[in-house]
């Protein structure tokens, strides 16, 4: 019974401030009873895995705008090969197409090949290779015939 007593009477006893002057806050400094700032750190500990999920979901969305910026300049790309496989054979010529800039902006260059010339090239006529280019983001169409 006086054990109890006794901790009651210590739980209540004055306790010192940063000024040395005494306080009745009631608290026992340095024990488990101490809240004080657990508020504020539960506070920053929230926001910075707040701030954590959201850097990352940006960082997330700007790498899915650029790939998606990329697919568009792909599919021009492509599109400036297929012209420039076209532009060939309605030409009816075996004359490489030198760089040639489109309205848009995208090039593309024409390779002609024969087997004797590539031994890539299987075939008994020509092999073409069309490379179309936009804005760095470059595909190719290749033909036999």
């Amino acid at each position: 019974m006086k054990i109890r007593n006794f901790f009651r009477v210590n739980q209540r006893t004055y306790q010192r401030n940063s000024a040395g002057a005494p306080t009745k806050s009631g608290r026992v400094v340095g024990g488990l009873s101490s809240t004080r700032g657990v508020s504020l750190l539960l506070t920053v500990l929230i926001m910075s895995v707040i701030l954590a999920i959201g850097l990352g979901l940006s960082a997330i969305l700007i790498q899915q705008t650029k790939m998606m910026g990329g697919i568009g300049y792909s599919v021009v790309a492509f599109f400036a090969a297929d012209n420039g496989i076209e532009e060939i054979l309605m030409a009816s010529t075996t004359i490489p197409i030198p760089e040639t800039t489109l309205p848009n902006g995208a090039k593309y260059e024409v390779f002609v090949n024969t087997s004797s010339t590539d031994p890539n090239c299987t075939t008994t006529n020509y092999c073409l290779k069309s490379i179309g280019t936009y804005k760095e983001t470059k595909r190719a169409i290749e033909i036999k015939y």
